[in-house]
């Protein structure tokens, strides 16, 4: 009998009281797509990341905080407020588990700010704020404000994708709890899925066999809808090989 994949998976650094977090939806997910959980904490002098990738099969970048925009060679705007502060510590961290696992053909899986970081951490850069960044003619609104499990707004899926192949449609309802976005896509990357007003919604790279990242939550999904597991399967199977 074959052993269940290792899917490590990064938390949230709180600066205040030195503590990491994670929704407990992500460890579930993960536990439903046939892997096992393991949570990975930011730490400020981190260095063991080849180690890391020899002892976990795959790995999901979780949600969470912004990035730090001078990460993409930006000064930090103003104009909009933030509900959380940023961290560096989680930035370096999350940015180094993303090149070392490519570099060495690991499987990973992008949440929201996950997405965010796979895209930094291979050059590209975001829009630090939708509605005062983005020139849009039609204004979606991105943070929802209803229960997070509801699938509040339309993406379009690219058919040539592995987000396609996976659920067969070429619209997704999804939630949606950002308010930055990918606005720069890297080398390497294809964009999957876009909102109705043009956000991208999702990116996977052409040169890996799943390196794939979505702005959407689908671990808060999965309850009540339960198609959104196969995005987890598919990544933890990735994992198994």
């Amino acid at each position: 009998m074959s052993k269940k994949p290792v899917i490590g998976i990064t938390s949230t650094h709180v600066a205040e009281g030195r503590k990491i977090e994670l929704w407990l939806e992500y460890a579930e997910a993960v536990a439903a797509g046939g892997g096992i959980p393991l949570i990975l904490p930011a730490l400020e002098s981190f260095s063991e990341y080849n180690r890391y990738c020899e002892v976990i099969d795959g790995f999901l970048i979780s949600g969470g905080q912004d990035i730090l925009p001078n990460t993409y060679g930006e000064e930090a705007l103003d104009g909009f407020k933030l509900g959380w502060n940023m961290t560096p510590e989680r930035d370096i961290f999350e940015f180094e588990i993303i090149k070392k696992s490519m570099e060495m053909n690991l499987p990973i899986l992008g949440i929201c700010r996950g997405l965010q970081s796979m895209a930094v951490a291979n050059g590209g850069s975001l829009y630090q704020d939708i509605d005062t960044c983005v020139n849009r003619d039609k204004r979606i609104k991105h943070f929802q404000e209803c229960p997070y499990w509801y699938e509040s707004h339309q993406v379009e899926v690219e058919k040539d994708s592995t987000l396609y192949k996976i659920f067969g449609e070429e619209f997704l309802n999804t939630n949606s709890l950002h308010h930055q976005s990918i606005k720069t896509v890297p080398e390497g990357f294809k964009v999957t899925a876009r909102a109705m007003d043009g956000i991208i919604e999702a990116i996977e790279s052409t040169e890996h066999p799943f390196v794939l990242g979505v702005q959407w939550h689908p671990e808060r999904l999965i309850h009540k809808n339960p198609k959104w597991i196969k995005l987890f399967q598919l990544f933890i199977e990735q994992a198994s090989l």
